[in-house]
């Protein structure tokens, strides 16, 4: 009875350990897509803001396709500023 326990535990075991190995590619995979839409959508909100809130109203065409720090500094103001959120 002593050894059904064991391969009990053996198999109860391998049996996680195969799922999670099947799982975790998969999560990381998510994780990054996840970090690359948060970086969209936060690039997108910058360039809202400076296009609606910035004293020299830029153009959404001179804005695009720039990382949040291209577009401030295409501002050449030395008031605005990016904060991360760290």
């Amino acid at each position: 009875m002593h050894s059904n326990g064991n391969r009990a535990i053996w198999r109860n075991t391998a049996s996680v350990v195969l799922t999670l190995t099947l799982l975790l590619p998969s999560a990381s995979a998510v994780t990054a897509a996840d970090v690359k839409d948060a970086d969209a959508a936060r690039t997108k909100e910058v360039m809202e803001l400076i296009e609606t809130n910035h004293v020299s109203a830029p153009a959404k065409e001179q804005l695009a396709g720039k990382s949040i720090n291209e577009m401030i500094e295409t501002l050449h103001d030395p008031y605005t500023v990016y904060f991360t959120p760290e």
